[in-house]
């Protein structure tokens, strides 16, 4: 679907007019949508995705990229630009310094039964070795060890979900 330029212009310039176009980071457009004047739903927009699905979404400043809830990928996919993942409490992405052979815990709610959950040395320390997950609790934490009794890496870790 391809917005007229009414429509970037309404989202961008004017949004009172009711009609907001979603665009992700790389200016193409996730869905077209019609502000919600009133009620609870009042300065969002209800936006439908390409499967139909309709979501309620904040309506964002003129000029800023939005988020369309998950976006699932079939087939290739191409990134021209990087990804940008939150870190902080309960997220997907993060640091640990790894104490050797003894089990480090990361707290996040994000971790599942399923998660694939990747590491990578970024600051190496100590006598560096292979750092791997030990244990996981869906929805509250996974450990992370070393091989090396004085491996003291900063390791970065990323939780993914299968489909």
């Amino acid at each position: 679907m391809s917005p007229t330029s009414t429509q970037l212009n309404a989202y961008y310039a004017d949004q009172g007019t009711g009609v907001g176009v979603l665009k992700d980071a790389l200016g193409n457009v996730l869905g077209v949508g019609i502000a919600m004047p009133t009620g609870a739903a009042a300065n969002n927009v209800l936006v439908s995705d390409a499967n139909g699905n309709l979501t309620n979404q904040a309506l964002p400043a003129a000029g800023v990229p939005a988020t369309l809830g998950t976006t699932t990928f079939s087939g290739a996919a191409t990134f021209n630009q990087s990804i940008t993942v939150p870190e902080g409490s309960n997220a997907y992405m993060g640091t640990v310094a790894v104490n050797g052979t003894t089990a480090v815990t990361v707290s996040t709610t994000a971790v599942t039964g399923t998660s694939r959950i990747f590491l990578t040395t970024q600051v190496p320390g100590g006598t560096v070795a292979t750092s791997y997950v030990s244990s996981t609790s869906a929805a509250t934490y996974f450990t992370v060890k070393s091989t090396g009794a004085t491996d003291s890496s900063t390791v970065a870790w990323l939780i993914v979900d299968p489909a």
